[in-house]
């Protein structure tokens, strides 16, 4: 056997167990996340106590940072630490900080995907014809690529995973970045709101009047309201988009097969010639 042939082969072989080694330990995480004791998710929990007691430090900055980046590599919601940014920092710092956390907290998942989710993301992609669709869509139109990454009802964490292997880098985090941006500020804004009325209710002489519960109302409806309305327009857009895929794939398949004839017909009168 050919020493490149052997080469290959253990680069393959070295591929397949890294493959099944990362996802697995993605996976040993992840579950013990969902544990009724949750021991890591206790210790991010505990973390961001006690950022509340540091906030004005930059270690502080430092640590909700790093725990963007365990959120995003292990699974969990980082709507729920975004809202702690809210509600330890205020709006204006917990925004920016949730945007750099974000961002950064994005590249090891997308290098995870790039390297060991292909195979998988292609062969799901095959049987899923819904699937491959939007992926073909999202990676040829940078506009619904933003969309897609601040849509509320996909997990933002795991698209660092599922769109690694079709996406590009370069649009991948310009879309990333766009999308944090609104992100952040809606549930860094949840974040302050949870802050004030726990600063209510905290109070001795609190009493609910007219205009705090109109407020609470209003403000929650505006959330409702922006989850529903962002749904639906995403799935008009992405409907559009397949129906314009559609058309493409059409338009293909009937050239070729104008062009059969016409190269048959090219031979025959070459061949009386």
């Amino acid at each position: 056997m050919r020493l490149d042939i052997i080469l290959r082969n253990s680069k393959e072989i070295k591929m397949r167990i890294l493959t099944l080694i990362v996802p697995s330990f993605l996976l040993f995480v992840s579950i013990t996340m969902n544990l009724p004791s949750k021991p890591l998710k206790r210790i991010i929990l505990g973390t961001i106590e006690h950022l509340s007691e540091i906030q004005e430090s930059e270690i502080a900055y430092v640590l909700f940072i790093l725990c963007n980046c365990a959120s995003l590599l292990l699974f969990i919601p980082i709507s729920m630490t975004t809202m702690a940014g809210g509600f330890i920092f205020g709006m204006y710092k917990g925004t920016m900080l949730s945007v750099i956390g974000r961002n950064i907290g994005s590249v090891l998942p997308y290098c995870l995907g790039k390297l060991f989710g292909k195979e998988l993301a292609e062969a799901y992609s095959k049987k899923n014809e819904w699937f491959e669709c939007v992926v073909k869509i999202l990676s040829t139109k940078i506009h619904l690529l933003c969309l897609f990454r601040t849509c509320p009802f996909i997990p933002f964490t795991l698209t660092n995973y599922l769109l690694a292997p079709f996406v590009k880098p370069k649009e991948f985090f310009f879309a990333t970045f766009v999308a944090t941006i609104p992100a952040s500020l809606l549930y860094t804004y949840l974040g302050t709101l949870v802050h004030d009325v726990v600063n209510m209710f905290s109070t001795d002489d609190f009493i609910f009047t007219v205009p705090s519960i109109l407020f609470l109302v209003f403000a929650l409806a505006l959330i409702i309201a922006f989850f529903v309305g962002f749904g639906y327009f995403f799935k008009k857009e992405i409907k559009t988009g397949q129906r314009t895929e559609k058309k493409k794939q059409k338009k293909i398949y009937f050239l070729s097969e104008v062009s059969i004839p016409t190269s048959s017909v090219s031979q025959g009168e070459a061949h009386l010639v």
